[in-house]
């Protein structure tokens, strides 16, 4: 397209986006307001294909480097105020539109494929030398699986989810090996990060598809059903089995041979303290409070340090073996 032909265009497109916000939504009928969402939707896939094609077409250039940037995602960050990780995604996505998914470019711009599938393909399926042959239909794929044409045709009228999940098992069946390699990256990344804050314990982590499965189903299992009267969100009951979990490895001795006793913490308590303990018998919903007249008790303690609330020190001394020191 010329010069003037493509700045009439965008001001011809930039017309029509004026139009579409003067439209009063509070005022749409609900079937119209879900059609408008719809071809909104198909209008910006198709849009944003263009966009992330022309954006991998100034990267080829290379003119973008004279002023010194280092990567191409920091320059197109500082030039369009996006995030450096955004840019390199679109470009990635516009060189797999342009060099190995002529079929999922085409497919997107006619709008039976949305932009998001597409990032799918992009992502998972141009990933190898076997996996590029066997979406042009040539190399030792060939005729045994499905090419780009096929892979396309799989996913028109699917969920993105289960679209990730039909291209990585045609990924794997493709090219075994760089499977393989991946999933050696994934194990040698797994991590798990535990913070201390000031009101407790904050976790980070990866896990592969693997391990991340037996966690999960483990949980499910400690976790249970929940009760009619549970009011705990999901995160809530996990964060709950957790523990549960860690607690019945414990009890059970599970974590290896030993000493019979096997303790799940320490927690240092005044002599004071215990004593109150003793003679208040108190309930593990109620804190302990001092008696009339006296002077409140150093708290009970962690290993590092950190103070318990009397309520925690009250459940955890109904259930605990106490040695002096």
């Amino acid at each position: 397209m010329a010069e003037q032909g493509w700045q009439g265009a965008v001001e011809r497109l930039r017309a029509d986006v004026d139009a579409v916000l003067a439209l009063d939504v509070a005022a749409l009928e609900v079937a119209d307001a879900g059609e408008l969402r719809r071809s909104l939707r198909r209008a910006t896939d198709q849009l944003q294909a263009v966009a992330a094609r022309l954006l991998a077409r100034v990267e080829e250039d290379g003119r973008w480097s004279a002023d010194g940037t280092r990567t191409f995602g920091e320059w197109v960050a500082r030039r369009e105020l996006t995030s450096v990780g955004a840019a390199r995604r679109e470009a990635e996505l516009g060189r797999a539109l342009d060099s190995d998914l002529p079929a999922t470019a085409r497919a997107v711009a006619a709008g039976e494929l949305s932009l998001e599938h597409a990032q799918v393909l992009a992502r998972l399926a141009p990933t190898s030398q076997a996996r590029r042959a066997a979406l042009a239909g040539t190399g030792a794929a060939a005729g045994t699986v499905a090419g780009e044409q096929g892979l396309v045709r799989t996913a028109t009228g699917m969920g993105v989810d289960q679209c990730r999940r039909e291209v990585g098992r045609w990924a794997a069946a493709v090219d075994q090996a760089a499977h393989e390699r991946s999933h050696e990256r994934a194990l040698a990344a797994e991590h798990l990060t535990v913070s201390r804050r000031e009101d407790g314990l904050s976790f980070q982590g990866f896990l592969t598809h693997e391990h991340g499965a037996v966690l999960v189903t483990a949980l499910r299992a400690v976790a249970g059903v929940p009760a009619a009267d549970d009011t705990r969100s999901r995160e809530q009951r996990q964060a709950a089995a957790l523990t549960d979990l860690a607690r019945l490895v414990l009890d059970r001795g599970l974590a290896g041979g030993g000493a019979q006793v096997r303790p799940h913490l320490s927690v240092h308590v005044s002599w004071e303290t215990a004593q109150r303990l003793a003679r208040e018998h108190a309930d593990a919903s109620e804190p302990v409070a001092p008696a009339d007249g006296t002077e409140p008790a150093e708290p009970a303690v962690l290993d590092d340090g950190t103070p318990l609330t009397p309520s925690v020190l009250a459940r955890l001394a109904c259930d605990s073996e106490i040695s002096r020191v």
